[in-house]
């Protein structure tokens, strides 16, 4: 069985870490639209969030196969 400490601290961390991710990223693409206004870049926007969902599914995962272990 796994510890609740265990479990404690990706819940902690994940809205905290999330936060960062989606803010910094949020940060780095407007200063690149405003250096480069001609360019499309829709697609980092979506490669930014693709990142965290497989990063989140990941940890999901990882976190039911622990804590389904005897």
């Amino acid at each position: 069985m796994v510890s609740r400490k265990f479990l404690f601290w990706p819940i902690l961390f994940y809205p905290i870490i999330g936060f960062i991710w989606l803010v910094a990223g949020t940060w780095l693409l407007n200063n690149i639209q405003a250096n480069h206004p001609s360019a499309h870049l829709q697609y980092l926007w979506d490669v930014k969030n693709i990142i965290f969902l497989l990063a989140s599914v990941i940890g999901v995962i990882y976190l039911i196969n622990e804590t389904s272990q005897d």
